[in-house]
């Protein structure tokens, strides 16, 4: 983790014009600049503050779901830049993988399905797992009170979304989540 983080850092302290050499393109890998997502573009006039990396399962050019949205080839920074840094992050978002596939058999179990369902094939047999790399400069940004909880190190927090909660009608239920800016630089590493 602490790998993870240093390169991560690596990363969002280059030059802009660096960052945006290897911005992200149509299958949703690669930088995100600052203020460019928004979940409700309708009703939100800026984006987040927040510049991002996306990583996903790589997948060759010549897989035969390559068409597919959110399947292709990652792109990474150039070693010559950042050496190291591809290694590290496809090391920890395989072993994050891992993490995921034990917790879904647990899950799994909680629902009384058999402990390989979420295994199967047609379920999240080729998954499109994303490893977002996120950086937040500081800003205060959220008027909302928020309890603190104290980071252990070496720990997850595991945040249940709402396809789970669909997926279980509702026993396990979706966690609002949002990010607190406290005046201090703020590094995310998160697997989804």
């Amino acid at each position: 983790m602490d790998e993870v983080f240093y390169q991560s850092k690596s990363f969002f302290d280059l030059p802009v014009s660096e960052k945006m050499k290897v911005l992200r393109n149509k299958k949703h890998r690669g930088y995100t600049s600052l203020f460019n997502e928004r979940l409700d573009p309708v009703n939100q006039i800026h984006g987040y503050y927040k510049e991002g990396y996306y990583i996903r399962i790589e997948v060759p050019e010549n897989d035969p779901d390559i068409e597919k949205l959110l399947y292709g080839p990652n792109v990474w920074p150039p070693s010559d830049i950042l050496p190291g840094w591809r290694e590290t992050m496809e090391k920890y978002h395989r072993e994050a993988l891992e993490v995921a596939k034990a917790i879904s058999r647990i899950i799994a179990l909680a629902l009384n399905l058999e402990v390989d369902f979420f295994d199967r094939q047609e379920m999240l047999g080729k998954p499109i797992a994303t490893l977002r790399l996120l950086h937040y400069e500081g800003r205060v940004f959220d008027s909302m009170k928020w309890e603190f909880v104290a980071p252990l190190k070496g720990a997850f927090v595991v945040n249940l979304g709402d396809m789970l909660e669909r997926w279980s009608n509702c026993i396990f239920r979706s966690t609002l989540h949002r990010v607190l800016g406290n005046g201090h630089e703020r590094y995310s590493v998160r697997p989804l």
